[in-house]
């Protein structure tokens, strides 16, 4: 049985033509991307240890791949800032912030955050919520140092920081969602920071500064899917929808992937959803081109950045752990020097869709792009 958040819509039926289908700061329009071609606009990082968080994610992107084994010394945080300044050379104007671990559970998150704003930029934090959605947990973290002692104080403090929030949210069923990350309770804590992050103001913004992350997509959660998009995007949250990364854990679930046909027909039926409610046009559809993200605008990581992994592996992005899409460490080379020489700036730099090059024809079916369009342009021409 689904339990949701007592979260009010924003939109009811058509949403507004000057909608922005994205969180702030995690893609580029096409404008954007043409203008800015060739600069370094956001960065991928890692700055939390795997040890730091307390979930089992059996799909984890960052744990029990290539990384690992690879694995060496994690990168200090002074040296994570100084690829950061390197970035701000290159153009950067946002971080995300990725899961290796829980990053609401690395009492260093705000002294971090706080650099990153000082330096005037997004900062777009992936987390699963348990922590914002657990008092207890929030006192014990951020109590003493911070003097912050609830949920709703640590969201109205990120939110103080500019940031904006990628909540992991792959099924609104308590069951299911608690078994997949393998904590009892989990789910009404990431419901409950939900809460608190709309109260705090983060879906005031268009863009949003609030996404949920329903990724990756396996056959157990795949009937949920819609229904979580729908219950986030007319609350004004973005929402990423995908296959499993080709990375970490990922690389061994292919078990759980949802085949061909399946795929196929979830990414039919949620731009079929955007189109009725007005989200994007047929024709904006074919212009923009189908998204790797279900709905979404177009990843925009090859074409305008890089992720930096734990222990400065540069990789096109956290989509493939594979050697091929390793561009090296950045205690060996520069950050500029492995810009210029990566795919990303060659190949895709100014691209507003490149598709997903570490995940197509892997876990993201070769026709899928045509064979949705396809199906949109039966339905709706």
């Amino acid at each position: 049985m689904n339990v949701f958040p007592n979260i009010p819509k924003v939109f009811n039926g058509k949403f507004p033509a000057d909608f922005v289908n994205d969180v702030d700061g995690f893609g580029f329009s096409a404008e954007e991307l043409a203008e800015n071609k060739g600069r370094l606009l956001t960065l991928d990082i890692d700055i939390t240890p795997g040890e730091l968080c307390s979930l089992r994610c059996p799909q984890c992107f960052s744990h029990n791949g290539t990384i690992d084994e690879k694995a060496g010394t994690p990168l200090s945080y002074k040296e994570m800032y100084d690829v950061i300044k390197d970035g701000k050379k290159l153009g950067l104007a946002s971080v995300k912030l990725l899961g290796r671990g829980e990053h609401t559970e690395n009492p260093a998150l705000l002294t971090f955050v706080q650099i990153l704003n000082d330096l005037g930029l997004a900062t777009l934090i992936f987390t699963k919520g348990h922590v914002i959605g657990d008092d207890d947990a929030v006192k014990r973290i951020y109590g003493h140092h911070y003097g912050i002692k609830t949920g709703r104080q640590l969201a109205e403090r990120l939110y103080g920081l500019n940031t904006r929030i990628l909540l992991g949210c792959r099924t609104f069923d308590p069951e299911k969602e608690d078994k997949i990350v393998g904590m009892k309770g989990y789910s009404a804590k990431r419901n409950w920071a939900m809460e608190l992050l709309v109260k705090a103001g983060f879906t005031q913004h268009n863009p949003t500064f609030l996404g949920l992350i329903t990724n990756p997509v396996v056959k157990n959660t795949l009937d949920d899917v819609v229904k979580v998009y729908d219950f986030g995007k007319e609350r004004n949250m973005y929402v990423c929808v995908a296959p499993t990364m080709v990375s970490g854990r990922g690389r061994k679930s292919s078990s759980t992937a949802p085949s061909r046909e399946q795929l196929i027909r979830l990414y039919t039926k949620i731009y079929e959803w955007n189109i009725m409610h007005g989200v994007q046009t047929l024709a904006q559809i074919r212009e923009e081109g189908i998204s790797p993200y279900a709905g979404s605008r177009p990843c925009s990581l090859p074409a305008s950045g890089l992720y930096v992994s734990y222990y400065g592996d540069v990789y096109m992005s956290e989509g493939n752990d594979g050697a091929e899409f390793n561009y090296g460490n950045v205690r060996h080379k520069p950050l500029k020097e492995i810009w210029e020489q990566s795919r990303n700036f060659k190949e895709f730099a100014g691209k507003a869709n490149c598709g997903c090059p570490a995940k197509d024809g892997i876990t993201i079916p070769k026709d899928l792009y045509r064979t949705v369009l396809d199906n949109l342009t039966k339905k709706f021409s």
